[in-house]
């Protein structure tokens, strides 16, 4: 009845800090369980796709319901795939891949339909260092191998009874009918 929209959203720890962050509940009102545009808006941020680790696509977040959901492809001892196209209740094919390397993470997305514009969003507890189209959190790298506009925000969120700050860096590629991308967080010693 209140899931969060975080479909093909993934988190990064390193050394006991959320360098890509599932940022948790919002805090409970009556209108976060009986309205769905405040649960999923940016009133409350944390429920709705714009506060996780996943694409917009044409400036849309997620949808929410049964009907909006991943369709596994694949899984093995390095990683995982979904086609997470569904989500946005877009017929064209849009897959998540993941997959873990010695000290490093790669998120693959892949996309084939109409012309759209897609934005690969990322959520962190940290502020996003960028120099020279890499971003640095702490002590992992983070590396595109397309270019992209860059853009940060910090997001200020209720929690209980507590004010919380994330931050998001989004990667913007230019409209295509077709994108393949990838994304690897090199961790640093």
């Amino acid at each position: 009845m209140h899931n969060h929209n975080d479909i093909g959203a993934f988190t990064l720890l390193v050394k006991g800090k959320k360098i890509i962050s599932d940022l948790g509940g919002g805090k409970y009102t009556w209108d976060y369980f009986n309205n769905k545009d405040v649960r999923y808006g940016d009133e409350v941020f944390v429920c709705g796709s714009q506060g996780h680790s996943v694409p917009i696509i044409d400036g849309k977040n997620q949808e929410f319901g049964r009907d909006y959901r991943a369709d596994y492809i694949f899984s093995n001892n390095k990683g995982v795939k979904f086609a997470i196209n569904k989500a946005y209740g877009i017929d064209d094919l849009l897959t998540a891949e993941y997959t873990t390397e010695q000290n490093k993470v790669v998120v693959k997305y892949h996309y084939e339909g109409i012309k759209r514009q897609i934005t690969f969003r990322f959520i962190s507890d940290f502020a996003p260092k960028i120099k020279d189209s890499v971003i640095e959190i702490e002590n992992v790298r983070i590396v595109c191998d397309k270019q992209c506009e860059i853009l940060t925000d910090k997001h200020i969120f209720a929690r209980t009874n507590e004010s919380c700050i994330a931050y998001s860096f989004d990667y913007v590629y230019a409209p295509s009918e077709k994108i393949d991308i990838e994304f690897s967080f090199e961790i640093k010693d």
